[in-house]
């Protein structure tokens, strides 16, 4: 079977470190998922995403 992989994406002032999203991410790692986490802070790194996503494309 081929990796997993989860996006998370945060809401206007809701991060990720917030519950919702910080217990996704706790049992999404446990069940083996790789996680990318979307920081809007950071538009101009976005393109890291899209290489991120490119190599996990590659892999599977």
């Amino acid at each position: 079977m081929g990796k997993k992989l989860a996006v998370l994406f945060p809401g206007i002032g809701y991060s990720v470190d917030r519950p919702l999203l910080y217990y996704s991410k706790k049992v999404l790692k446990a069940k083996g998922y790789e996680i990318i986490e979307v920081n809007y802070g950071n538009l101009r790194r976005m393109h890291f995403l899209i290489l991120r996503l490119r190599k996990y494309r590659e892999i599977n």
